[in-house]
């Protein structure tokens, strides 16, 4: 199946999916246009790009989830129910997030919790993340992260319609901010035995004890 291309800094044509490289360009662009509100004309000067060239990467920064767009139409109420939520289980802070089409239930818990990693992440960190479903179908839209390490908290679950968890650590594996520690195993053993075997292998227990010590968790 082919592929759409695009151009990147240098001209050069990018796959649809981009790779961490090219999400770190497109977030640049997007914090010079939306956050500095510098024209396209100015960012293609300052990139060698033309502002059409610009406008088109800045769309695909938006296609590909590294620039999110909230319309807060109802955000006094949402932001009141997400109040009463937290009070009510006795949690700091909750996030309701509106999902229109319930196909794409997984794909937008996914997106707003890896949204809410990008948010609190910060340089030097240890972030531990953990196997889910919900976080692999939102893997292309991964923040680009400060430098920071990433441990992987729980192994994948073979299902027979599901593939791996492992594409949500694949992505980030491939940013070279991130460090990723992975942890080679199943979820789910059947004998005790080969649980205590597993944690004994140097793969394994090192990443076990790098998840004892962490700044943020997704769990």
């Amino acid at each position: 199946m082919s592929e759409h291309k695009d151009v990147d800094a240098e001209g050069r044509t990018m796959s649809t999916v981009p790779t961490a490289r090219h999400r770190r360009f497109l977030a640049q662009l997007a914090r010079d246009h939306y956050l500095e509100g510098r024209s396209k004309v100015e960012i293609g000067k300052a990139n060698g790009l033309s502002r059409f060239q610009v406008a088109r990467l800045l769309q695909e920064a938006v296609d590909t989830g590294v620039v999110t767009i909230t319309i807060e139409a109802d955000a006094g109420e949402v932001d009141g129910l997400a109040e009463q939520v937290a009070e009510s289980l006795g949690l700091n802070s909750v996030v309701i997030v509106d999902i229109p089409d319930d196909t794409q239930a997984s794909q937008q818990m996914g997106r707003a919790a890896l949204s809410l990693v990008g948010r609190h992440a910060h340089a030097g960190m240890r972030i531990g993340l953990s196997w889910s479903r919900t976080l692999d179908s939102a893997a292309a839209f991964t923040p680009a992260l400060p430098r920071c390490t990433i441990v992987q908290l729980a192994g994948a679950l073979r299902l027979e319609s599901h593939r791996p968890s492992s594409e949500i650590f694949t992505r980030l594996g491939q940013d070279p901010a991130v460090s990723m520690v992975r942890l080679p195993a199943p979820l789910l053993v059947t004998e005790a035995g080969t649980a205590e075997d597993l944690r004994a292998l140097p793969e394994i227990s090192g990443t076990l004890a790098a998840a004892d010590d962490l700044d943020l968790a997704v769990v």
